[in-house]
């Protein structure tokens, strides 16, 4: 800290000699300037942050996109629920079985597709993907995901 609060007073006393006023260097005062501090560089311009957070949407290989099969992140995980449901032989759907098999995707983002641009599933959403997927892997459906609709869930 101490070493921190050094490093600002030569760059204030820097900043106030290259404006000519070396003589004129004041102490450092408790109260802000209202000048910008055109000493900060700032690297993020507005262009740049709105592809970084629309890359950060995108899915990539690894990810799996529900709705779209030839995805290399699909085929995967279609070739992980089968490999679960192999295993696992005749057991229904659950929470466990979800937990194997995002174990197993670990690393991978969930996408779905809304409209026309690709949004991240949220954990219901994947939840519940996984189990249909699971179920078709398996030739049956469980009675977990029958007429399954999260919003006739009851509250707390």
């Amino acid at each position: 800290m101490k070493h921190f609060a050094e490093q600002r007073r030569r760059e204030n006393t820097t900043l106030g000699t290259s404006s000519g006023n070396e003589g004129d260097a004041k102490p450092h005062s408790r109260t802000r300037s209202l000048e910008p501090n055109t000493h900060i560089s700032n690297n993020l311009s507005p262009t740049a942050t709105k592809t970084d957070s629309t890359e950060d949407t995108q899915p990539v290989s690894k990810d799996v996109c529900f709705g779209y099969e030839g995805h290399p992140g699909t085929i995967a995980f279609r070739t992980v629920v089968e490999e679960v449901a192999t295993d696992l032989g005749e057991e229904e759907y659950r929470p466990e079985i979800y937990k194997i098999i995002k174990k197993k995707l670990k690393g991978r983002r969930f996408f779905k597709n809304d409209d026309i641009i690709w949004a991240e599933a949220t954990k219901l959403e994947a939840r519940k993907e996984i189990g249909i997927a699971y179920d078709q892997a398996r030739g049956r459906v469980s009675s977990v995901l029958e007429d399954f609709d999260p919003l006739s869930l009851p509250t707390l």
